[in-house]
């Protein structure tokens, strides 16, 4: 059922992500977006650096877009995030990653919000046999900072509209957000390395259970320095 939901969802958003849709602000206004702030619904969402991520990523790309005009607020609230995943591209048929948020925009000087809008970016992979091999060898940080950059790019979009992202979207700009992050990015790839062994030997244990030969799990070892990100006390080794 779960993957049932998850194919209606991925076409669903697919189609949504590479149409043009009506912008949040009127043709040719040009409002500028001094505040982007960014929250996840979930703590397991990707990296501990997703949100900082994606909120500099946004207030860079709206820097470009205008950095004149009345003052604008943006709430951005991450409400689901799928990792390229092996077992995905066999089951529904796509090895893709994907982000969806959802923005609200509200104007400084009046506190007069715009109505939710939902914007989706994805990296797309194949499914099948070839998906499962391509999710296999992506690298979970670069998908995600991927991932970002181009949600904020169709954040823009979704703000100041296709024609207007074309024109302003690679301008130079004399403001920087700079991006200060809960975690180094090194300390993600150990910790995000560490999930996956705990992960795998999960699954291990449950074949192991479903072929009930009495057999032991071959469990891989978890180094010592997984202890702070692991739930499991596994085999561990030094």
């Amino acid at each position: 059922m779960r993957a049932i939901k998850f194919i209606a969802f991925f076409f669903a958003g697919f189609a949504l992500a590479n149409c043009t849709t009506k912008p949040i602000l009127p043709p040719g206004e040009r409002a500028q977006i001094v505040d982007v702030r960014v929250t996840k619904a979930d703590a397991r969402m990707g990296t501990r650096n997703l949100e900082e991520d994606i909120r500099v990523k946004t207030q860079n790309a709206a820097y470009r877009m205008s950095e004149t005009g009345p003052k604008k607020t943006l709430a951005v609230s991450i409400v689901r995030y799928e990792s390229a995943d092996p077992g995905r591209a066999i089951i529904v048929s796509t090895g893709s990653s994907l982000v969806t948020a959802e923005i609200i925009l509200t104007d400084n000087a009046t506190g007069v919000s715009s109505k939710k809008e939902e914007v989706i970016a994805f990296n797309s992979r194949p499914g099948g046999i070839i998906g499962a091999i391509a999710a296999s060898t992506v690298d979970p940080i670069s998908d995600e900072k991927l991932l970002g950059t181009k949600l904020a790019e169709n954040i823009m979009k979704q703000v100041y509209g296709e024609e207007a992202f074309k024109k302003d979207g690679t301008s130079s700009q004399s403001k920087f957000a700079a991006a200060n992050y809960p975690v180094t990015y090194e300390e993600e790839a150990r910790r995000l390395k560490c999930l996956n062994l705990e992960s795998l030997n999960e699954r291990e244990k449950e074949r192991a259970e479903d072929q009930d030969e009495g057999l032991d799990p071959d469990l891989l070892p978890i180094p010592e320095h997984c202890a702070p990100y692991v739930k499991t006390n596994l085999k561990v080794t030094s």
